[in-house]
């Protein structure tokens, strides 16, 4: 067990909810606005995704497909990882702080800061949310993010505990800082920081 309190940096999209395949996501909206139909078991069969997964849908327009992020109630439609959920809950109630770090599309900032007072039970005093692109300006311990960017932007912050959330999409910056983990697995992310104080 940590004796300190942690000031732990959390992504939302891809991170804690899967904004492509869970329920009313992203492959469900395009689906639903294009004539071409595509499953869940042949995305997954992509080596790997682009990140712009609109692509794979070449009846629509870019715009077309970038319009699911501009639903004002967009994470109202969508589920987070359950795992996630209970391991975020109990970093909290080990008294950490829980920053969520998150770019957000024009319209659906509210959605997603509601969202997450919803979907987790932060005391009011240990939690945050930062809209930003420069993640690495946050007063954080850890990170956790699926995008390498994001993570390569702490290159100059060693004392930071990089946690990577591995995803299929494809990344835009190579990797060259260390990680001190890489999983999908939020038990396991859990696991890892509590073992910290060890």
């Amino acid at each position: 067990m940590i004796n300190k309190p942690l000031n732990i940096g959390i992504d939302i999209d891809l991170s804690v909810v899967n904004t492509v395949f869970c329920a009313n996501g992203w492959i469900d909206y395009l689906n639903n606005m294009s004539h071409c139909k595509l499953g869940i078991k042949f995305l997954n069969s992509i080596p790997e995704i682009d990140y712009n997964i609109g692509k794979n849908w070449p009846d629509l327009t870019e715009d077309e497909v970038m319009s699911f992020w501009s639903d004002p109630k967009l994470y109202q439609k969508l589920t987070p990882n359950p795992d996630a959920v209970k391991v975020i809950n109990e970093l909290a109630a080990q008294g950490h702080n829980i920053i969520f770090l998150s770019m957000c599309k024009k319209g659906h900032f509210a959605s997603k800061v509601q969202s997450s007072k919803e979907w987790f039970n932060i005391p009011p005093e240990q939690y945050g949310f930062l809209v930003t692109h420069e993640k690495h300006f946050a007063d954080v311990d850890i990170i956790i993010d699926d995008r390498n960017r994001f993570l390569e932007a702490f290159k100059n912050k060693p004392e930071v505990i990089k946690i990577k959330i591995k995803t299929p999409y494809s990344q835009d910056v190579a990797l060259s800082v260390s990680l001190d983990l890489e999983t999908n697995d939020w038990n396991k992310i859990g696991e890892f920081i509590n073992d910290l104080g060890e």
